[in-house]
């Protein structure tokens, strides 16, 4: 059973009589109460926020498929703490809510459909951040069971143990993956007549994925609903990939203030290349893992390097101007390859550095460590220019090359060549 928030009250009420040292309990109080409240409410406005998202996503979604037509109302069964926001915000779409207090049936030993309305009928029986409180994942089937008899369509939001807030609630019981609950609901529905799990639904970055189940193929669109390109995009928006998009930026305003002031322009550009290790610590720390994350990560980089050596090459006359354009052409051509096979081989790998046998993590320290370097010399003592960007372009080669030379690309340079030819033959 949870906490009772009175058990809790009584506590602090003997702790306040018992204190004799004229404590001032007014914060173990808050930090007690905030431990036995389920998702946070002390945010203001955090869950209206959530709860319009979750509403604005179940209409989309019925009307999208025609779960609804023009004159009928949305029904939603949802079980929750009983805190949730979800039905004032579904009133303005027409929907009608239906809120199951979880206290009737978490730790109930004999869960079953008695506890939920005998003779309605929903449109989508939903529950957010609540599945990972359950004492076991045998309680959790019982309780999908019974949403399914009322429900067309399910919607579960789960906090997975691998995701960045998992820890911050230590009522969270059932210590699962995201994976591991992907499987959990595949199975499920496997073994239910009708049910099919048809992914996980990610809302705004930092938030736990929506498992989306359906009964009798009744969201024939949500596939492409959720392939809609302003929502890829949205799931692009990450810590880690602002830290990795920041850094041009920051450089073209480096140059603008310190071109002329060597000894400031070299931290400054130093600080900008250490910004290319930030946003992967960030993102292995879970705050900005996103499809394309990698791919960001390198093309920022990139750009961050060419605006670097045109500068250097062109404004400030340091390195030979032939470095730039070297640099450029193997940029452009292994980014290509990569994105290419990001896109067109979307089933297959497509981490730039797994997917061609790169990640070389003393490839990409060296690579790392001579930009840097360069970086910070050059403006200091520009006669050593020729020197490290020489360094810089047979690194930058050396990198490349198994890019250009792998057996992924291979199949890519034989894939377009295929499509070159078929056209050709029209």
């Amino acid at each position: 059973m949870y906490p009772s928030n009175s058990i809790a009250l009584n506590y602090l009420f003997n702790l306040e009589r018992m204190n004799k040292s004229g404590l001032d309990t007014t914060t173990l109080k808050r930090g007690i109460l905030n431990r036995y409240r389920l998702k946070g409410q002390e945010m203001i406005g955090w869950e209206r926020i959530l709860a319009e998202a979750r509403a604005r996503f179940l209409f989309e979604l019925a009307v999208t498929n025609h779960l609804i037509e023009d004159n009928e109302v949305g029904s939603v069964l949802e079980i929750d703490d009983g805190r949730s926001q979800l039905g004032a915000a579904l009133k303005k779409y027409g929907f009608q809510t239906e809120t199951i207090d979880v206290s009737q049936i978490i730790d109930s030993p004999n869960q079953s459909i008695s506890l939920l309305p005998s003779e309605d009928k929903y449109t989508f029986g939903v529950t957010h951040t609540l599945l990972e409180h359950f004492p076991s994942l045998e309680r959790v089937s019982l309780t999908l069971d019974s949403i399914a008899e009322k429900s067309q369509v399910m919607i579960h939001q789960v906090h997975g143990s691998d995701t960045p807030a998992f820890d911050w609630d230590e009522t969270h019981r059932i210590r699962q993956t995201r994976q591991e609950w992907e499987k959990f609901f595949k199975d499920w529905a496997s073994n239910k007549e009708g049910w099919t799990h048809l992914g996980n639904h990610d809302g705004f970055n930092g938030r736990p994925p929506n498992y989306v189940l359906d009964k009798d193929g009744r969201l024939p669109f949500y596939d492409h609903y959720d392939k809609q390109l302003i929502r890829r995009l949205i799931k692009e928006i990450t810590a880690a990939n602002a830290i990795s998009v920041s850094r041009i930026p920051l450089l073209l305003i480096a140059f603008a203030l310190a071109k002329d002031n060597p000894a400031l322009l070299s931290p400054l550009i130093g600080a900008v290349f250490l910004l290319d290790a930030a946003d992967g610590y960030v993102a292995r720390k879970g705050l900005g893992n996103s499809l394309m994350g990698s791919h960001v990560d390198i093309l920022s980089d990139h750009i961050v390097e060419l605006v670097t050596m045109f500068e250097f090459a062109y404004e400030m006359n340091v390195i030979p101007r032939a470095v730039p354009w070297i640099l450029a052409a193997r940029d452009s051509l292994t980014d290509l390859i990569r994105l290419y096979n990001a896109f067109v081989f979307a089933d297959k790998e497509t981490h730039p550095h797994t997917s061609f046998e790169t990640f070389n993590k003393m490839g990409r320290f060296a690579s790392g460590a001579i930009k840097t370097i360069e970086g910070m010399t050059i403006p200091i003592v520009p006669s050593l220019g020729i020197h490290l960007s020489i360094a810089h372009v047979i690194v930058s080669l050396h990198r490349g090359l198994p890019v250009i030379m792998s057996a992924r690309s291979q199949m890519i340079y034989r894939h377009i060549l295929e499509r070159i030819a078929s056209k050709l033959r029209r």
